[in-house]
């Protein structure tokens, strides 16, 4: 008995009742672990594992009492040096003969290399096309039969637990998986099965049913298998298009003959629908059944798309109206019980993806029990109007006006929904959109988040706005690189608004139900912002001419007024929203704290870096001293940085510590203009000024000449490059700091003397100091090793602002005046 060895720990935690604990993808330290290796020739690797012994032989390890036993087979480590680690363990002993036993139960062989399996499958379909050129009808039943069977037998034989050998491949293009050759194949059968509605449909009847009697068997991950069955069956629908498309003058028997295709296509593909609901009635798996459902609407809409660009009136009216009757097909019955209690609008696919005790789904429930399958029916209800209103946004967008099929007409259609066959039965048609506000509370819907930090299904949407345009650039040739914007559901946004427009008879208040959302926490804080920004976007400029076919320009002139009002009330709700959160939330004190602990880590490699600041010993202190000068800085911020869940708080790097040492640095200069001494002299012009530092300067002693003011700023930097004055001035390049870069500091110096040229100073002078004036630079230290103290107060001219202080206590020493004062003048 063989198991494969992806992984092999899984199934001995399950069977093998062992002694010790085992590892299934957390790997053990490799340093600290006991390894057993198998030697491996070239291109060889671990091809399979013989359970039984295999667990025989674990069953026999018990730990040695040293620590914590574990065990991991096959940890995954790779092949080094011909050899590949299949036991890792910690806290276990073995022989030497159990060892060997172990190493037997691996199999070697050549490394597994994935099947390709295009056009593997082509040799199954021989029989029936066969059938299909001698025009042998009975035949061609008969081995489209076998066909399915064949298929069924094989999946069915190669099924392991819900995963399928012929199936194990990448789901990449090359290789091909054995399922993905076979509905490729079919698709290239449809193609030449279609040309004989030219004399008769029966042919083609038959491979309409084919996809759906792929997909009826049990075994592997159904959904894999439902989005190949469900590709396949549409693409019956595009090869029918395409048909009548490329026979532009049908005979009426022929005209006949495909619509009434058409129509048998349109009953297949609601049984799909039928069938799903059938199939998952006793079935627990919701979450299962809400995404083959997804699956199914996403399939339809592409339907209704490729009947419109098809400008095929009898595809796109047969389309619409299935669209249009897919709740009353699936028995979605109204709820109005939970539709009440409730926040119902802004049930997505994501909710169905909640816990049921989770935080966000008591919140949408509001605290009343949960219905699972209320939850469904009203989910799919508004995933219906989604899509509904996703299509009319998605043809204003990106489609123009089609000889046959009106545009507007199939909108209005989707947005009131009527049939163009009524059926003469009480039929479930999904609710109307009327007005601006069904627009915007729809948009609203799709902002609003329930599956973690993004929606899938704001993703699933977004995906299929950039299939479908991608389909609309016309053909792909392989081998070329194509570059391009890729559009999502933002860029549908502006298409709303037009559609909304166009609904604006009137001014609207908010919605209830939004407003009942706000005030209950629906809404996140970073939601609302969001809101605003897309609604705000959405604005329409009253001066533009309508440049679409959903209104003339003077229904848009009047229209365009009451929407943007009706927009204007949403924002401001939103807006005040925002506005009582901030005021009502408390400030993060932790971010104080790290915000402390940020900034008495980097002063010290600020103070490092700066030349005058690493003149000084500098060292944190505790003791208790007159000589402590309290200091402190304000800065003002949005009090939603500082909040402690509104989501949004900045991190600590956003004080930087140099802001600190750029105020140490101004107090140092304080002091030095203070001890400035009694000489003081005049100085007009650059070398003047070099002149006499070289005069005042003592020989042996290292200064620093402290240039404020932007008097010379000009000549400053020059001189770098003028190297002929080097000499006449005393200067001399430095080429590498000893301490690195240091701002301020300039890349030359006289004899032993620093420049340290300070810009952007009202004052205009020089300090020639020497550099064992400066002594010690003491900055206070807390209990808590932070030398800071940051605390937040309100604004009081502002509610939504606050003030960020942060406050410290340094004692910097001058020693020794400054040996003179220079005046530029």
């Amino acid at each position: 008995m063989a198991a494969s060895p992806a992984f092999p720990g899984d199934y001995i935690k399950k069977r093998g009742l062992l002694n010790v604990s085992v590892d299934v993808y957390d790997s053990p330290e490799k340093e600290n672990s006991d390894l057993l290796k198998l030697k491996l020739k070239m291109d060889e690797c671990v091809r399979d594992v013989y359970t039984l012994p295999l667990l025989f032989l674990l069953r026999r390890l018990k730990p040695d009492g040293t620590g914590s036993a574990r065990i991991r087979v096959l940890p995954g480590w790779g092949i080094h040096n011909g050899e590949v680690v299949i036991l890792a363990t910690t806290g276990i002993k073995y022989n030497a003969i159990w060892e060997k036993l172990f190493k037997l139960c691996f199999i070697r062989g050549s490394k597994w290399e994935k099947t390709n399996f295009l056009n593997f499958t082509r040799g199954f379909y021989g029989e029936v096309y066969d059938a299909l050129d001698e025009r042998n009808l009975g035949a061609f039943e008969e081995a489209a039969d076998r066909l399915v069977s064949t298929f069924i037998t094989l999946k069915r034989c190669f099924q392991y637990d819900d995963e399928n050998y012929m199936d194990n491949v990448s789901v990449s293009f090359f290789p091909q998986s054995f399922s993905q050759s076979f509905h490729n194949d079919f698709y290239r059968l449809a193609e030449d099965v279609v040309k004989t509605l030219d004399t008769t449909p029966t042919y083609f009847r038959k491979i309409m049913h084919l996809p759906q009697s792929f997909y009826q068997y049990r075994g592997e991950d159904r959904t894999e298998e439902l989005r190949q069955a469900l590709q396949s069956q549409s693409n019956i629908w595009q090869i029918l298009l395409d048909w009548n498309a490329g026979n532009r003058e049908l005979s009426v028997n022929q005209k006949q003959r495909y619509v009434a295709m058409l129509q048998n296509f349109i009953g297949e593909w609601e049984s799909w629908h039928m069938w799903l609901r059938l199939a998952f009635k006793n079935n627990a798996d919701m979450t299962g059944y809400a995404e083959a459902l997804e699956l199914h609407l996403f399939r339809s809409l592409e339907m209704i798309i490729t009947a419109v660009t098809s400008d095929d009136i009898d595809a796109t009216d047969l389309s619409t109206d299935m669209f249009t009757l897919w709740l009353n097909q699936g028995q979605f019955h109204n709820h109005y019980h939970e539709e009440y209690l409730w926040h119902s609008h802004f049930l997505t696919p994501d909710f169905l993806l909640l816990h049921f005790s989770s935080c966000s789904q008591s919140c949408m429930l509001r605290g009343k029990a949960y219905n699972e399958k209320a939850a469904l029916s009203l989910t799919m209800r508004n995933v219906i109007t989604d899509l509904r209103l996703f299509l009319s946004a998605y043809m204003v967008r990106y489609l123009g006006q089609q000889k046959n099929v009106n545009l507007l007409t199939v909108i209005k259609r989707l947005l009131s929904p009527a049939l163009v066959s009524p059926t003469g039965a009480y039929n479930t048609l999904p609710p109307a959109i009327v007005c601006q506000t069904d627009v915007i509370d729809s948009i609203l819907r799709l902002t609003c988040c329930h599956a973690g930090e993004s929606s899938n299904w704001l993703s699933r949407l977004s995906h299929m706005v950039e299939k479908l345009t991608r389909s609309n650039k016309g053909p792909v040739i392989s081998g070329r690189i194509y570059m391009g914007r890729v559009d999502d559901l933002k860029t549908l946004y502006p298409a709303f608004a037009d559609i909304a427009v166009m609904l604006s008879v009137s001014e609207q208040s908010v919605s209830k139900k939004v407003i009942t959302a706000i005030s209950e926490g629906i809404f996140s804080f970073s939601d609302k912002k969001n809101i605003v920004h897309i609604l705000k976007s959405l604005k329409k400029n009253t001066t533009e001419v309508a440049d679409n076919f959903l209104m003339t320009s003077e229904e848009y002139a009047t229209r365009v007024v009451f929407f943007n009002r009706t927009l204007d009330m949403y924002i401001s709700t939103f807006e005040e929203s925002i506005k009582s959160d901030i005021i009502k939330v408390e400030e993060d004190i932790d971010l104080f704290r790290r915000i402390d602990m940020n900034m008495s880590q980097n002063v010290i490699d600020d103070i490092k870096k700066d030349h005058l600041l690493s003149l000084f010993e500098f060292t944190p202190d505790s003791e208790i001293s007159e000589r402590w000068e309290k200091q402190w800085i304000n800065i003002g911020i949005d009090k939603e940085n500082v909040a402690k869940k509104l989501g949004c708080t900045i991190d600590p790097s956003f004080f930087p510590s140099t802001t600190i040492s750029d105020c140490i640095l101004n107090e140092i200069h304080r002091k030095l203009y203070i001890n400035r001494g009694q000489l003081s002299e005049d100085i007009s012009d650059l070398d003047e000024l070099f002149h006499k530092v070289t005069i005042f300067m003592e020989k042996d002693d290292d200064c620093t000449l402290i240039v404020y003011g932007n008097c010379f700023s000009m000549e400053l930097y020059e001189l770098e490059y003028r190297t002929d004055k080097h000499n006449e001035l005393g200067i001399k390049r430095v080429s590498k700091p000893e301490k690195g870069y240091q701002p301020h500091v300039l890349p030359y110096m006289i004899s032993n003397c620093t420049i340290y040229f300070v810009t952007n100073c009202q004052d205009n002078y020089s300090l020639l100091v020497r550099n064992s004036s400066f002594g010690r630079l003491r900055l206070f230290r807390y209990p808590d090793d932070t030398m800071f103290c940051t605390f937040c107060r309100e604004n009081a001219d502002d509610p939504l602002k606050s003030i960020i202080t942060h406050l410290w206590e340094q004692d910097a020493e001058v020693t020794d005046p400054v040996i003179a004062m220079f005046n530029h003048v």
